[in-house]
């Protein structure tokens, strides 16, 4: 039941100020209304709670976080259970579980699923075991062996995903434009430190990412957007609907969107940054500014411009 805080703004939702009608992400700002909504979330985080304690029938277990910030701050769950912990003047944080009631009787063992016949005079009855179960556990060791090997595979997805992780670590953390390397080195380790690959192939892939940055970074037609530009911004839609361009950059003299790819040229791909530029271009102020769109093919080296979606 780790029901998570609200880290940022929630769903978008109408609301009335005085300026007039606004479509906007649910937050503070939007007054009582706000506050209603948050209360039915909590009161339904707090009846599933409730639900679920009302029915064992023998005992129940209870884990709660101690002292940090999953109690403190995220959790409002762990933030209900000390006032309950307040009440019976005692924290299981602070020391020794909390206990209510007593501890049930333990119940008898149930009886062999197949008895042993009694054994000859002088001989002991050979006692069956519960039939099939090393299963379960010859099951999970399978699984998990299994989920290793897929993990450690290479796949063209994977790795075009490690490019476009790289790709962005290295525009959100920024470089020098004389001297790039130190920053791709970074955002090459940065990508690859938590993947699970074989040693060869890590190295391998390090020397292709850091190369491939030095590429984007000496690109003259992106060197603004990717100075200046911001990252994984949302584009609302008339209905709407949410769109993420890679980069944006709202220049004082031109818009300019980029995307990273990998892998084949798709003509699904023009229309999505075409779609991205009509969306910038309706931003306020932007409509008489010229607007152009970049495709960045990370992994096979072209840039290709983009136009206007009509």
């Amino acid at each position: 039941h780790h029901f998570p805080g609200r880290a940022g703004p929630g769903d978008l939702v109408a609301a009335r100020l005085e300026e007039g009608a606004i479509l906007a992400p649910d937050q503070p700002g939007l007054g009582p209304e706000h506050a209603l909504r948050r209360a039915r979330e909590l009161a339904e985080q707090v009846h599933l709670l409730y639900v679920a304690w009302t029915r064992p029938e023998v005992e129940l277990h209870a884990f709660v976080p101690g002292h940090g910030k999953l109690r403190e701050e995220r959790y409002p769950l762990p933030r209900a259970l000390e006032v309950l912990f307040a009440a019976f003047g005692h924290d299981p944080a602070d020391s020794g579980p909390l206990r209510l009631g007593e501890t049930p009787a333990a119940a008898p063992p149930p009886p062999p699923a197949c008895p042993a016949p009694a054994g000859a005079a002088g001989t002991e009855a050979v006692r069956a075991g519960v039939p099939m179960s090393w299963l379960p556990r010859l099951k999970v060791y399978r699984n998990m062996a299994r989920d290793i090997r897929q993990s450690m595979a290479l796949s063209d997805a994977r790795r075009g995903e490690l490019a476009h992780l790289a790709a962005e670590a290295f525009v959100r953390a920024g470089f020098d434009p004389t001297d790039p390397a130190p920053a791709a080195r970074r955002a090459v380790g940065a990508t690859l430190g938590g993947a699970r690959l074989p040693a060869g192939l890590r190295e391998h892939l390090a020397g292709q990412f850091t190369d491939m940055l030095l590429w984007l970074a000496g690109l003259p037609q992106c060197g603004q957007a990717l100075a200046l530009g911001l990252a994984e911004r949302e584009l609302l839609d008339p209905d709407g609907g949410r769109f993420r361009p890679d980069l944006l950059h709202l220049g004082q003299d031109e818009t300019v969107i980029l995307d990273f790819k990998t892998g084949h040229e798709d003509p699904a791909h023009l229309g999505q940054v075409g779609r991205y530029l009509a969306l910038a271009r309706a931003l306020p102020g932007r409509a008489a500014l010229p607007a152009r769109g970049l495709l960045v093919y990370l992994d096979r080296r072209v840039c290709r411009p983009v136009e206007e979606a009509s």
